[in-house]
């Protein structure tokens, strides 16, 4: 079987810390292990896609990087098919601490490759999860940016991730079913580090506890409650986080919440003409 390894260094981040690559890359040489360091993928994957073709064109592609959640995602977005290959995906951090399974990882031979990313920009935008994402539109419409659109049959896409902005990942904390992921965050519930959705459970708590376990019962309803503040607390943070990035604009009411207010200032936030035209703000 031909497997290859690809090591992601997320230089453009700091997702993986330098000292996680350096060890990673010393243990799989000190076991004349062949692999492919990429520099960075997230920035690879929209500027460079083609040098990372044999990702699909290998029997079995194991990527090593950040979150794997989070690099499944972005592979699905390069739009690789990679229904001929059998991929695996590993946390850097947590290969290290298996000895056992970094034994394993052998490709049969000691070349090492780089894949470089020299563009200036900094790779943040966002990535969706399909198993999650239902095309609500709510990260469409969130966005002033213009960094999502939907193709004719309503799937939500992003088209334009320069457009993003540095930082800002209030559209992820607006998404219901948590399908919106930025790789390079710090938090869980948005680098995709969390593979599991805890949402609000609106069914009577009495119709529960007469057909199912009440103690089961009782502990779900926790969580719930749980999820209910943290959603109503991560959409605060998002609607901060969007007037943050509208801070530069001439125009209070860029970013409101009111849709006639944007719609009606439109014209004079981002208009089409004149000296003061932000393309990037709605």
């Amino acid at each position: 079987m031909n497997q290859n390894i690809f090591v992601c260094g997320c230089e453009r981040g700091g997702k993986v810390s330098r000292e996680t690559v350096t060890a990673l890359k010393n243990k799989l040489e000190e076991r004349n292990t062949g692999y492919t360091y990429i520099e960075d993928m997230c920035g690879c994957i929209p500027k460079n896609p083609q040098d990372l073709v044999d990702i699909k064109n290998s029997d079995r592609s194991v990527i090593i990087g950040c979150q794997p959640r989070a690099m499944q995602c972005l592979l699905d977005y390069a739009i690789f098919c990679t229904c001929g290959t059998e991929m695996e995906y590993y946390n850097a951090d947590k290969l290290l601490e298996d000895e056992n399974l970094l034994s394993k990882l052998e490709t049969g031979k000691d070349s090492i490759t780089t894949v470089e990313y020299k563009e200036d920009w900094k790779p943040w935008y966002p990535v969706i999860d399909y198993n999650r994402c239902t095309s609500c539109m709510k990260c469409m419409n969130f966005c002033l940016f213009g960094v999502y659109d939907k193709d004719p049959d309503g799937k939500v896409l992003v088209t334009n991730p320069s457009n993003c902005k540095d930082l800002c990942p209030a559209c992820a904390r607006a998404c219901p079913e948590q399908a919106i992921i930025f790789p390079k965050h710090h938090e869980s519930i948005i680098n995709g580090e969390n593979d599991v959705v805890v949402v609000a459970d609106g069914d009577s708590i009495l119709d529960k506890i007469q057909n199912e376990d009440v103690y089961q019962v009782l502990s779900q309803r926790r969580k719930s409650f749980s999820a209910s503040l943290l959603k109503t607390e991560q959409l605060k943070i998002a609607e901060e986080e969007r007037r943050s990035c509208c801070a530069d604009t001439d125009d209070p009411d860029c970013c409101s919440d009111d849709s006639s207010a944007k719609k009606d200032n439109k014209s004079e936030c981002c208009g089409d003409t004149g000296e003061n035209k932000d393309s990037s703000c709605c």
